[in-house]
């Protein structure tokens, strides 16, 4: 192979390189499929633990519990999945907002999912979903506090700010779940 036709396969492989780098890749179906079957069953679960209705078997209050909390442990990294992908497919490459705001919204996002938990946790009166709601925001408050300040009067205010929204949550959550499992009820 001469020098030129080495050069002609070199610029042709940058070539596709270059597209290949622009282009996003669709999203894994599983991840899509998983995250609504997640929804369905939740559903059903509330179904299932409020109304009676169910399958031959389950209505077993602790079948019901176990349930909802192996759900939630395939629920929240499907979501930390969606939103990454979302995150810079939509946000950074189709509105190409700057970094800070792709980090904000997927933030925001992981905050969202988090939040979800602790509704799950509500509404099976289950500890494990309440964890990983807690675990999330906690995260989604340091990370923030490290990411958007620059000293540490800034990563302070950052943090307690995050941290009342956080508290405010949590302690809804906590003092209002058996109004909410008997509205469902």
């Amino acid at each position: 192979m001469g020098d030129r036709d080495k050069s002609r396969v070199l610029r042709i492989e940058l070539l596709w390189l270059d597209e290949a780098s622009n282009d996003t890749r669709p999203l894994p179906g599983a991840v899509m499929l998983t995250f609504l079957l997640c929804l369905v069953w939740y559903a059903v679960l509330i179904l299932m633990k409020h109304h009676e209705v169910g399958f031959v078997g389950l209505n077993d209050p602790i079948k019901i519990h176990v349930l909802a909390c192996l759900t939630s442990y395939v629920f929240f990294p499907t979501c930390l999945a969606l939103s990454l992908y979302y995150n810079e497919t939509f946000f950074r490459k189709h509105l190409e907002l700057p970094t800070e705001a792709t980090t904000a919204t997927w933030l925001l996002m992981v905050w969202i999912s988090a939040a979800f938990m602790l509704l799950a946790a509500t509404i099976f009166n289950a500890t494990e979903p309440n964890s990983i709601g807690i675990v999330g925001m906690v995260f989604s408050i340091l990370y923030a506090a490290v990411k958007f300040t620059t000293n540490v009067p800034e990563c302070i205010g950052m943090m307690t700010c995050s941290t009342a929204v956080t508290f405010a949550l949590v302690f809804a959550s906590v003092h209002y779940a058996d109004r909410i499992r008997d509205a469902l009820a």
